[in-house]
């Protein structure tokens, strides 16, 4: 928001980092967890208020409700006092899941045991790195490219498999929707358990206002928000790449 905006809806703001080419931002941050925010309360009612005769554009939330703990969805139902046109502005988003076995060309870089602690530094490391989460890319977004004995018009897309690679199968598991970080940590930890070598890709909403542990994120430029892991819980290594923008808080 501006400061004209914030103040003249009765709200607090703090600065953003990050300001736009013209003016400065202010981010405004509400609790709706207080106890203060419940119906008939002074803060609720001047919030309230604010809504409705100042900041009146209207806007689309997804809001979501976790167990503190597991990070599992719980349900929750709409207060009794909320008049039916206010409830019917409510509806119900449930993550979708997918899954499916594809034959690949898969980069032996993949299932490397190299020290990454020592080699890291190194060109030719650093190198491969970006050709195997390119190639992490190109399965996320389902290219064909990654298929054996696939090809491409130069004139279309020079990309190909980084060599060595050697074609297998690779299983595949999505999840769409609004994911709890906990959520996250054990699906991870599960599969630490049960496999030799996975990958885990995390994108985050685009418009999403704040990443990396509650940061003020730079959508209006940009919009990435999202991280991968290759992970070899034989040899205890991970190697992650974070996707920031020039506008983004990290952590």
């Amino acid at each position: 928001m501006t400061k004209d905006a914030y103040e003249s809806a009765g709200l607090l703001g703090k600065q953003s980092p990050f300001p736009t080419s013209i003016e400065k931002r202010y981010l405004v941050e509400i609790d709706l967890k207080k106890k203060s925010m419940r119906p008939g309360e002074k803060q609720y009612e001047r919030i309230k208020w604010s809504f409705s005769n100042v900041l009146t554009e209207r806007y689309e939330f997804l809001l979501g409700y976790f167990d503190a703990v597991t990070g599992e969805s719980r349900e929750f139902s709409i207060n009794e006092s909320v008049d039916g046109d206010a409830k019917k502005a409510f509806s119900k988003v449930k993550p979708s899941w997918e899954c499916s076995t594809r034959y690949l060309d898969v980069p032996e870089s993949i299932f490397s045991t190299v020290d990454f602690c020592t080699q890291m530094r190194e060109s030719w490391f650093q190198s491969d790195v970006k050709d195997l989460f390119e190639w992490i890319g190109m399965v996320s977004i389902e290219s064909e490219f990654v298929y054996p004995g696939a090809s491409a018009d130069p004139f279309i897309s020079v990309y190909s498999v980084p060599s060595p690679n050697k074609s297998c199968s690779v299983s595949l598991y999505s999840i769409r929707g609004l994911i709890h970080p906990n959520f996250i940590f054990d699906v991870v930890n599960h599969l630490t358990e049960e496999l030799d070598d996975f990958v885990v890709f995390v994108s985050g909403f685009e418009d999403s206002p704040v990443s990396w542990n509650k940061r003020n994120h730079g959508y209006l430029y940009n919009g990435e928000n999202l991280y991968c892991q290759i992970r070899n819980p034989k040899s205890n290594h991970c190697l992650t790449l974070r996707h920031c923008g020039a506008y983004d808080e990290t952590c």
